[in-house]
């Protein structure tokens, strides 16, 4: 089971580095990662971006297929729905 996680998230991995070259960067990806959702404020520590930049990643991502954001009360909250499915479908 852990193998085809590890395989499905190298897969991942080349598939933003494919379509998003710009952005991608291995910590990108590890904060990506990390959690099954994340915030502007995250990646804008996290990588030591300004908020723009850092919703602009976001917004790319969701974009292209990698993140879906929600409204949460003032701020949005983007799922990483592709982990999530990985981890729930891999049982």
């Amino acid at each position: 089971m852990l193998k085809g996680l590890i395989r499905k998230s190298m897969h991942m991995t080349a598939e933003i580095k494919e379509k998003l070259p710009k952005i991608y960067s291995r910590e990108l990806f590890n904060l990506l990662f990390n959690e099954f959702y994340t915030k502007i404020q995250y990646i804008e520590e996290g990588l030591g971006v300004s908020r723009r930049t850092s919703v602009n990643y976001l917004t790319a991502l969701e974009r292209e297929g990698f993140l879906v954001s929600e409204k949460l009360g003032k701020e949005r909250i983007y799922q990483n729905k592709r982990l999530f499915d990985l981890v729930r479908y891999s049982k």
